[in-house]
């Protein structure tokens, strides 16, 4: 029985033991960064800053990061002129300024200086007329703005391209170009065919030559629909015009004699 007992006191001594054990909440270390990485995100963000002062440092004093935008152009129509409109300056405020509220497309990082030349590259489906001088002084604020009339020979979408170029101005007027600080900003325009549409609807000869122009014209696009509710009169005209003609030959034939 002492045998029995004493296993039984050793057992319960065990289990005392285990759940002592187990009880005890685990030790909360506190590892402190290693000092490798520590340096590494410290390091990091130091260059990072540093790239970016010294990128702001190592630009002339006559030449800032601004921005550039071009006046949105709304819908363009093939065979007609558009003005288009772009602006540089040294934020967005400032441009939203110099071109009085009017909607601007998304701004484009460019450089801004004294003396800037802009340019559209050329496009084969556009035709272009400047409207200002390429080379303009920006003045103390460091804004100006470009037009030209544009001309579309096709219809869809596509993009134009402003190419924007800072420098210094040449005895003879000419711009030295510092290429480092070159920049491309693109525009997407969207072409319609309404006067080729309303073009078709003014020379069709009969009704259903009309028909035939709208049908041939929606498509699936709320566009063309909205198109042939604004060309209504013209249709109506035409029907008027055919119920006429329909009306006189009934007349005439009735007015011819009776073989009998």
């Amino acid at each position: 029985m002492s045998r029995i007992n004493a296993g039984v006191v050793a057992v319960v001594m065990a289990l005392a033991l285990c759940l002592s054990a187990c009880g005890e909440p685990p030790r909360q270390t506190t590892s402190s960064p290693s000092a490798g990485a520590g340096l590494e995100d410290t390091s990091q963000n130091a260059a990072d800053a540093n790239t970016a002062t010294n990128e702001i440092a190592t630009l002339p004093d006559e030449v800032r990061k601004g921005v550039g935008a071009f006046v949105d152009p709304g819908d363009m129509e093939i065979d007609s002129w558009t003005t288009l409109e772009f602006v540089v300056g040294p934020d967005q405020a400032v441009i939203a300024e110099e071109t009085e509220g009017r909607k601007l497309t998304p701004t484009a990082t460019v450089y801004v200086a004294p003396t800037m030349r802009v340019t559209l590259l050329p496009d084969p489906n556009f035709e272009f007329q400047p409207q200002s001088d390429a080379i303009q002084d920006t003045g103390a604020d460091r804004t100006a703005t470009w037009q030209w009339k544009v001309k579309p020979h096709n219809g869809g979408e596509a993009t134009l391209y402003a190419r924007v170029e800072v420098g210094d101005r040449k005895p003879d007027g000419s711009l030295a170009v510092v290429k480092t600080y070159t920049r491309r900003v693109a525009v997407r325009v969207k072409v319609g065919t309404w006067k080729g549409f309303v073009g078709a609807i003014k020379s069709a000869a009969s009704v259903g030559d009309v028909v035939g122009t709208l049908v041939g014209s929606i498509g699936k696009t709320i566009t063309a629909i909205a198109a042939m509710i604004t060309a209504g009169p013209t249709v109506w005209l035409a029907i008027q015009a055919w119920r006429k003609r329909k009306k006189a030959k009934a007349d005439e034939a009735d007015a011819k004699p009776d073989p009998k």
